[in-house]
């Protein structure tokens, strides 16, 4: 984890502190979590994790389970870690999704990464590939965090819907996501100027304070359309 973060928006260190870093958290079920859940971003997190994960294999584990089980009306999986389509690889997806990150070292501010992925399968992942989220659609989402990590799993139940189709009939979200309060002094003029206020901070009162963001979304359910096939 990022431990402090000072000077023009850039990570200056993983190891020592450089100045003192507040955390703000938002409990699960709040209105800021339900507004979160509800974002199309954000549930484009959800189905990008949903398509990475229909899979022939589970897709039979599905067929195999309700043929053997004809009274069950649900399977659930073990829980998956979710992954935009951007950070597992998958190039044609990325410059229209919202977990689209230019990995070109001119155009990064955080280095190393702000928001690393979590261990976990996803194929094809490239190094330093960050697992970030933009809000782009939800305007007050949009302006208050922009750019956010993300540390989720889900765990989606299955019922059969047709031939050798299972609908998602129940999912479930657990982790958060989380923010830094920084400035991106490649992004405008605005950025630049108050990435040098926070590089002041401790010469400046309490101007350019760093602090985090998470807002915990553990045990949510969230309804996604969604069919396995």
């Amino acid at each position: 984890m990022i431990n402090r973060k000072c000077g023009n928006g850039r990570i200056v260190s993983r190891e020592r502190p450089v100045c003192p870093r507040f955390v703000h958290n938002f409990q699960a079920g709040t209105v800021l979590a339900q507004k979160i859940l509800l974002d199309p971003d954000f549930q484009t997190l959800l189905t990008d994790t949903l398509t990475a994960n229909d899979t022939p294999a589970n897709v039979s584990t599905l067929v195999n389970y309700f043929n053997a089980n004809p009274g069950a009306t649900g399977y659930t999986f073990p829980a998956w870690v979710v992954y935009g389509a951007c950070s597992r690889g998958l190039t044609a997806k990325c410059y229209s999704s919202p977990s689209q990150f230019d990995p070109t070292p001119s155009t990064q501010v955080d280095i190393p990464p702000l928001f690393p992925c979590l261990p976990g399968p996803p194929p094809g992942q490239p190094a330093g590939t960050e697992c970030d989220l933009t809000f782009a659609n939800t305007t007050d989402l949009k302006y208050t965090f922009g750019r956010v990590g993300y540390n989720l799993e889900l765990q989606a139940t299955l019922s059969p819907s047709g031939p050798s189709q299972f609908g998602v009939t129940s999912l479930l979200v657990f982790g958060y996501i989380y923010d830094y309060y920084q400035w991106n002094p490649v992004f405008s003029w605005a950025d630049q100027a108050f990435s040098d206020v926070q590089a002041g901070f401790g010469t400046l009162g309490a101007g350019g304070q760093v602090f985090k963001t998470q807002v915990n979304l553990s045990g949510t359910p969230v309804n996604v359309n969604f069919t396995f096939q």
